[in-house]
């Protein structure tokens, strides 16, 4: 489904690059289709392309920048070399260089460099989360200054505010996390209940699912250490494994402790 969106959209700017209408302001090049508003502000930039209805309708100075889609960085000024495509995406984000934007209202309030937001509402509250990778439908949502994140699928770490260098992969991996850090989750709901914890790494469908505050574990397996919410330094290895570590979720007990196969 999703790369027969994005084969989709490529088809669509092809479509329309090709019956755009050369504009030539102060000697610079830039490109722009007759729609209502699109790039109309451009006044030193070089280079740019916009297609859409008010389309980058208040860039002025950057160069490189591509916008497609109706309203797309619609605020942006003068910062070069950003990609956005998508109606309202980017549209409320005045500042930010090495970005690309892709879907409806990705990246819509964002203000960070060096990021790549693929997805409907993907980054919806993103201010300055540098170097964040967000793809999914609502990947990210939440984000707004955590940096160095890289969250791939459908709802993929959707509360993170301020945590940052984590990694979340799969549908609702690390949900719930809001200020957590150098986290991975790989796969369904991996994670699903991290908040506050750190330093934590799980494979697997639910593994660590319950994990809230606790630190320093490792789950690999399916739904591996699944009770286990506030312990610390504990390894739970193949399906099951460790499931009811912590079931009683006191914050100073079931630490430090291996288990291997099945429960």
């Amino acid at each position: 489904m999703f790369k027969h969106f994005i084969s989709k959209l490529c088809l669509l700017a092809g479509i329309l690059v090709l019956s755009q209408s050369a504009l030539a302001q102060n000697g610079n090049v830039n490109q722009a289709s007759d729609q209502n508003g699109a790039g109309d502000n451009i006044t030193t930039g070089n280079y740019n392309t916009f297609v859409g209805d008010s389309a980058g309708y208040n860039y002025s100075n950057g160069s490189n920048s591509v916008f497609i889609g109706k309203n797309a960085g619609f605020n942006y000024n003068n910062d070069s070399d950003n990609t956005v495509i998508g109606a309202y995406a980017a549209y409320l984000s005045t500042t930010g260089i090495d970005n690309v934007f892709i879907g409806d209202r990705a990246g819509l309030t964002t203000r960070a460099s060096d990021a790549v937001i693929i997805g409907s509402f993907a980054g919806r509250y993103m201010t300055t989360a540098d170097d964040a990778t967000l793809i999914g439908e609502e990947a990210g949502y939440s984000l707004t200054t955590g940096k160095d994140n890289t969250f791939v699928g459908e709802n993929a770490g959707f509360e993170t505010t301020t945590g940052g260098r984590n990694t979340f992969i799969g549908s609702r991996a690390a949900w719930n996390n809001t200020t957590g850090y150098r986290n991975t989750a790989v796969g369904n709901t991996a994670l699903y209940d991290l908040t506050t914890g750190h330093h934590n790494t799980a494979f697997g469908d639910s593994a660590g699912i319950d994990n809230s505050s606790g630190n320093y574990n490792t789950f690999l397996g399916a739904a591996s250490g699944a009770k286990n919410e506030h312990a610390d330094f504990n390894t739970f290895i193949g399906a099951y494994a460790g499931y009811e570590n912590n079931r009683q979720n006191g914050t100073d007990n079931a630490n430090r402790n291996t288990y291997v196969a099945y429960r």
